[in-house]
């Protein structure tokens, strides 16, 4: 599992699918690997580590654009769309 978050972390692509990719693994390997040692999905951990990122990065005084910029999103709505999803508020700092 240490390898597994290793390669999401080095990857800067918060998505299942890149990260699978990276790991040259199938969907249930990930999704059996995930369970067992952390009682997570997938896209609750990828979503955890791009939370985390978000967080860092407002915690620096970035602005939204900035921060979907180093995401490689879109624009700013495209992250807060991301948050609205979830039914969290955008971390302010």
């Amino acid at each position: 599992m240490r390898k597994a978050l290793l390669v999401l972390q080095a990857t800067e692509d918060y998505s299942v699918k890149s990260w699978l990719r990276n790991l040259k693994k199938n969907r249930d390997w990930l999704r059996r690997l995930c369970a067992a040692a952390l009682g997570l999905t997938p896209k609750e951990i990828t979503w955890t580590f791009f939370d985390a990122r978000v967080r860092r990065e407002a915690g620096h005084g970035r602005s939204e654009k900035q921060i979907a910029a180093s995401l490689g999103l879109a624009n700013a709505y495209t992250l807060r769309r991301a948050y609205a999803r979830r039914g969290i508020p955008f971390p302010r700092p």
